[in-house]
């Protein structure tokens, strides 16, 4: 067992009371905590002078007798758009980047005052979101144990660059062009990722049993 993974998962643990620790101990739950996170509980409750109780018979998480355990099932989803996410934030650089040195588009910067600069955030919040989800994608296919917290993070950026953008544009644009309507789409998707995918990476005992390294 590996004492430098126990270290990391304990600075986890210790912020948990001995009653919530004691619980994790008892219930003996494989498919939620790793052998290094059990290892970390029990040292940290004989440090604070609790007496370990017997744990339940271990129980694993299974579907028809598979383990919940590796990327597969819902978990092949965000692994497929953590994959096609990059080709999409450099397809929306080089479309804002094209519109801003198109001749053919110069009345129509010139019209909307402010959509210039508009182009020129989305370009920056496309390239941070492509750095975003390469370190993402790296974490992810080598299951990591931040990789939960990592994609949450993405998808809550995610989120509030595609509010800002939407915002920025209203204030640019008539509310009902067909423009606002494409960038009403765009957040409705964010939104959606996220009511989705937020709750799975926090609740899933696939997620929590893959994601331990």
């Amino acid at each position: 067992m590996g004492q430098d993974i126990v270290s990391t998962v304990r600075k986890n643990l210790e912020a948990k009371s001995s009653e919530e620790l004691l619980k994790i101990w008892e219930e003996n739950d494989r498919s939620q905590w790793t052998d290094e996170a059990f290892e970390a509980v029990k040292q940290i409750l004989l440090e604070r002078g609790r007496q370990l109780p017997p744990q339940s018979t271990a129980r694993e998480a299974v579907v028809a007798g598979k383990p919940l355990v590796g990327i597969g099932g819902w978990l092949i989803f965000p692994a497929i758009a953590l994959c096609l996410a990059p080709f999409m934030f450099i397809w929306g650089m080089a479309e804002a980047y094209s519109i801003l040195n198109d001749s053919e588009y110069e009345y129509v910067l010139d019209r909307f005052e402010g959509l210039s600069t508009l182009l020129g955030y989305e370009i920056f919040a496309n390239a941070a979101l492509l750095i975003f989800g390469l370190a993402v994608a790296v974490v992810f296919f080598r299951k990591l144990a931040i990789t939960p917290r990592l994609f949450i993070a993405m998808l809550v950026t995610s989120l509030v660059l595609s509010f800002i953008d939407v915002a920025w544009l209203a204030g640019i644009v008539d509310m009902g062009s067909e423009v606002m309507e494409q960038a009403y789409i765009e957040v409705a998707r964010v939104v959606i990722a996220a009511v989705v995918w937020i709750p799975y990476f926090l609740k899933s005992r696939r997620v929590q049993a893959t994601f331990v390294n």
